[in-house]
């Protein structure tokens, strides 16, 4: 079950059709990739790949480290907040009722959907804007 009071402080409508633009232009740019893989050819790609490694990566390996520093905090004031949210019972019978643990859900989804086409960005290796090439 989702937590309401963490889908209160985490819900931003903004956010939320920010990330569906967002999904927008990663389907027209995965489109975009369709057509400047049919275009250009290997030995382009090639080049503008070794580039593209060359200039960045120093900066993709400092980017690694700080943020596998951040993750690992924000487990920690995750796990400290889930311990201080249980100790308020009369909030905790509230958030734990049929109807707001269905909005609390729906937030959720809302969440996992964004995650879902973000991870499935990822394991293509296509997260982000198109490569270069």
């Amino acid at each position: 079950m989702a937590n309401l009071f963490v889908q209160i402080e985490k819900y931003d409508a903004r956010a939320i059709d920010a990330e569906i633009d967002n999904l927008n232009a990663e389907i027209k740019d995965e489109e975009g990739v369709s057509a400047r893989l049919i275009e250009l050819d290997p030995a382009a790609r090639l080049a503008a790949a070794k580039a593209f490694i060359t200039g960045n990566t120093e900066r993709i390996v400092a980017q690694h480290s700080s943020l596998t520093e951040r993750v690992q905090s924000l487990r920690e004031m995750v796990s400290t907040n889930t311990e201080l949210e249980g100790t308020d019972s009369e909030f905790t019978a509230y958030v734990n009722s049929e109807s707001v643990a269905d909005v609390s859900e729906k937030l959720a989804e809302i969440n996992a959907m964004i995650n879902q086409y973000h991870e499935l960005l990822i394991e293509t290796g296509r997260e982000g804007r198109p490569p270069v090439f």
